[in-house]
């Protein structure tokens, strides 16, 4: 097999040659070795080629934290193809943008989700081009496919720039963009942790969702650049976690602050973990109180950092070797540059600006919007849309967005994306959603949605019905939290 490091795929070759027996991921306590890995990568790229999967095709990954991910998105990326990185719990307006967007070859899916590829009886997608991982064994089923095929014992020479995943996001004006995180971006941050996170035996747990870009580099390719194992974990709960933390050896964990809330409601206090050295928190910003109340009770130091999809999407962190700055977002990450954009030029420490970052790690564009590009990378500097300062130190604070946009859990909501679903509702002739933002003493937030529902003339929506057909069309997290009909 050839040796390619500008595609990702290679370190999985390279964990296989160098550590094959070697456990790669621990999945409901079964330990997958990087040799079985990889050989269940290969016999699914064989598959996809013979398929007509090529070089720069597209292939929708619509699949959670699974084995089958691992399988299907390595051998996506061994035949150069582009993998489509979508949330399982995506509903099917979204869906219908996602595939008009990107027009996929193959799209890579589950049972339960089959419904979502339709509206009014009508397929999204030729269902003939879906493979399924789970369900009653057949020639769509991708177990059946990894145990029947014979393993591609190559893969595609790319350029270090080009697509390793699509990501959609940056819906400020109601479509979402397609962020092309590259190879090479997510190889530079994986490499930069070696130094300043990552040791020999270190084993990460891994939560967040790796259809996520902080899932996807800090939980799946930070540990296999590394090649130290890490446990995938299916769905979050937070005693299942507690559980895994406290009786195994885990050392690092990456979360969103909604996970340490929920944590912390189910530990007691003086809990110890004694193998655990990092626990970093990103996504949105964390409060001081819970950092406050998880040093006071437990000893723990919950490391806050900052990233966004464009730039794959680590910025900043506070580092373990230097200080930890409580509603600090961190200092640079090695592999580029953030400045505050102040008054037409780089602000000083205390003044207030647009973060803006520079370096291999943000996108060279999204796809098939260059018009977008250009608007928000400028000169090669990504416009975060976030408003911050610098101390003198070096370390960055977030005190505003610029951009409309709130955070549930993680996750961005755009209101204009969100009127754009909900006025498919056949009774609804116009929706307004406002996002409510509610700062906080302790420097986090409390964000909502309202939703303003004007009805056709004529029509009776009631607030049940219309949350009825909310869950069936969009994800649970844009549903609003608040409705007003009109």
């Amino acid at each position: 097999m050839r040796s390619n490091a500008n595609n990702l795929f290679h370190l999985l070759v390279k964990a296989a040659e160098e550590n094959p027996d070697q456990t790669f991921f621990i999945y409901k306590d079964k330990k997958c070795s990087y040799r079985e890995a990889l050989d269940k990568a290969k016999k699914l790229a064989n598959f996809l080629r013979k398929r007509g999967i090529e070089s720069g095709d597209r292939i929708l990954l619509n699949i959670g934290n699974i084995p089958e991910f691992l399988y299907s998105y390595f051998a996506s990326i061994q035949l150069g193809a582009i993998a489509i990185l979508v949330n399982p719990a995506t509903k099917r307006h979204e869906l219908k943008y996602y595939l008009n967007e990107t027009q996929p070859k193959i799209v890579i899916s589950s049972l339960d989700q089959m419904e979502n590829f339709r509206i009014d009886n009508d397929f999204l997608y030729n269902p003939e081009n879906i493979i399924v991982h789970d369900g009653n064994a057949g020639e769509n089923h991708l177990m059946s496919i990894i145990e029947n095929e014979e393993p591609y014992n190559s893969y595609e020479e790319l350029e270090s720039t080009s697509p390793a995943a699509i990501i959609f996001t940056s819906a400020m004006d109601g479509y979402p963009l397609g962020a092309m995180i590259n190879h090479r971006a997510i190889f530079e941050t994986a490499k930069a942790t070696s130094s300043i996170l990552v040791g020999e035996s270190d084993i990460f747990l891994t939560a967040l969702p790796l259809f996520h870009s902080f899932g996807l580099t800090s939980s799946l390719f930070i540990p296999l650049y590394n090649q130290i194992p890490f446990y995938l974990l299916k769905r979050f709960s937070p005693k299942k976690l507690l559980k895994i933390l406290s009786s195994s050896e885990i050392t690092i964990f990456c979360g969103v602050p909604l996970m340490f809330h929920l944590l912390d409601m189910v530990m007691e206090e003086g809990m110890k973990f004694p193998h655990m050295r990092a626990w970093v928190s990103g996504g949105e910003a964390i409060s001081i109180n819970l950092q406050n109340k998880f040093k006071q009770r437990y000893n723990i130091e919950i490391r806050q950092g900052y990233g966004l999809t464009e730039a794959s999407p680590i910025v900043t962190w506070n580092l373990l070797e230097r200080e930890n700055k409580f509603g600090s977002i961190g200092l640079p990450m090695p592999y580029n540059e953030v400045r505050i954009l102040a008054n037409g030029g780089f602000g000083k420490p205390g003044e207030t600006g647009e973060i803006i970052a520079k370096g291999v790690n943000v996108i060279r564009g999204y796809y098939k919007r260059m018009d977008k590009t250009e608007e928000f990378i400028i000169d090669g500097w990504l416009h975060t849309g976030d408003i911050g300062t610098i101390d003198e130190e070096g370390y960055f604070y977030i005190r505003d967005r610029k951009k409309d946009m709130i955070l549930k859990g993680g996750f961005n909501v755009y209101p204009k994306e969100v009127e754009r679903i909900l006025s498919n509702h056949p009774d609804v002739s116009r929706v307004q959603v406002l996002g409510h933002i509610q700062e906080l003493d302790d420097s986090s937030r409390n964000e909502s949605i309202e939703a303003i529902i004007f009805r056709k003339k004529g029509k009776s929506i009631s607030e049940k019905s219309f949350l009825s057909w909310c869950k069936e069309n969009i994800s649970s997290y844009k549903i609003p939290d608040i409705i007003q009909i009109k």
